[in-house]
């Protein structure tokens, strides 16, 4: 709807000119469709840039995962370490205490304990079954007690290793 007041694009009702009406069609049509050629191409434009950036997206989300993930193996693995270590330390406890005790290293699995003092206690517990005096009585090893002068096999080992 047109304002009274306002002339229309081809000029006054009394002035009328068909090809200049037709001529100002024309190029409205061709700007429709130069406007909506311009859509498409924006449309498609964006589209592209949607993808792109949605790929990206994607490939960050994998990589954050697999970050992610390494991650959690690198500290299942640090964990799973660190108990091997505190079972390993605490078996090196173990024997430590029944040399000192003059038991033989084999008797680790009999030790009981979760800190220092509970498996000292079980060790002297180990100690005590041998009796009173009974680690006065261990015979020396005999590659250790060997003297130079009393075995030919300690003389012939000083000869070849000796300094």
């Amino acid at each position: 709807m047109t304002d009274q007041n306002q002339t229309p694009p081809w000029g006054d009702d009394a002035n009328f000119d068909a090809s200049k009406a037709w001529s100002l069609i024309q190029n409205l049509r061709a700007e429709v469709d130069g406007l909506k050629t311009a859509k498409t191409a924006l449309t498609a434009e964006r589209d592209d840039a949607l993808a792109k950036v949605q790929a990206e997206s994607d490939a960050l989300a994998r990589v954050r995962a697999e970050s992610e993930q390494a991650v959690k193996d690198a500290q299942d693995a640090a964990e799973q370490r660190r108990a091997e270590l505190e079972q390993v330390s605490t078996l090196r406890t173990k024997e430590a205490l029944l040399v000192d005790a003059g038991l033989p290293r084999d008797l680790a699995d009999l030790v009981n304990g979760s800190d220092e003092d509970a498996l000292k206690t079980s060790v002297e517990r180990l100690a005590a079954l041998r009796g009173p005096g009974a680690a006065q009585d261990r015979r020396p090893d005999p590659a250790q007690a060997a003297s130079v002068e009393t075995d030919p096999r300690a003389a012939l080992a000083e000869q070849i290793f000796g300094s």
